[in-house]
């Protein structure tokens, strides 16, 4: 995650009571404008060529 186009969140925490509570979960916070400047274009870039997911109803 980029929050505020200067923090970072990674790791493998999923951010659900499982990772929470059980899970052998990590999180790290990065504080890095630069870095998350970075981070942005990436998923930018990864957005431009990903298809939009739509859900469709189940029809039984």
């Amino acid at each position: 995650m980029i929050i505020d186009g200067a923090t970072i969140l990674t790791g493998s925490f999923n951010f659900t009571k499982a990772a929470e509570e059980g899970n052998a979960e990590n999180l790290l916070v990065i504080q890095d404008p630069a870095l998350a400047a970075r981070y942005t274009k990436n998923w930018q870039t990864h957005a431009e060529h990903s298809d939009i997911y739509t859900s469709q109803p189940n029809h039984h």
